[in-house]
């Protein structure tokens, strides 16, 4: 199962999104703690009892230039992460997916009155 999200900075620095990406990759967004960016989040299949295991696919736009002329490109990242599921990262990703899920239904929601009109 798969949705898109967009997370704070902050919030992927939390579930350690960053740790094996080279600086020179994250060095630009690195401070701007509330700037989004748009993940795809994918549930994978784990086989260790009471873990789960997540895919996050996301893009950040990064200076290859080296010089004063920036030019930006978009560099791809897939990170996979295996959480506890009593863990706070699990419990973060249950209260996104959650919430996720409560705007599809108010969207249906939304959508079935429309029609009803």
């Amino acid at each position: 199962m798969g949705y898109t999200n967009c997370l704070m900075v902050s919030t992927m620095k939390e579930l350690d999104l960053f740790d094996n990406i080279s600086y020179k990759y994250i060095k630009n967004i690195i401070n701007n703690d509330d700037d989004d960016i748009e993940v795809e989040i994918e549930d994978l299949p784990c086989d260790r009892v009471a873990w789960c295991k997540t895919r996050f696919t996301f893009e950040l736009k990064i200076n290859v230039s080296g010089g004063c002329m920036p030019i930006m490109v978009d560099k791809k990242f897939v990170v996979e992460k295996e959480y506890n599921n009593s863990s706070a990262y699990a419990l973060m990703m249950l209260g996104l997916y959650v919430d996720s899920d409560d705007e599809q239904s108010e969207e249906e929601e939304s959508d079935e009155e429309e029609e009803d009109e």
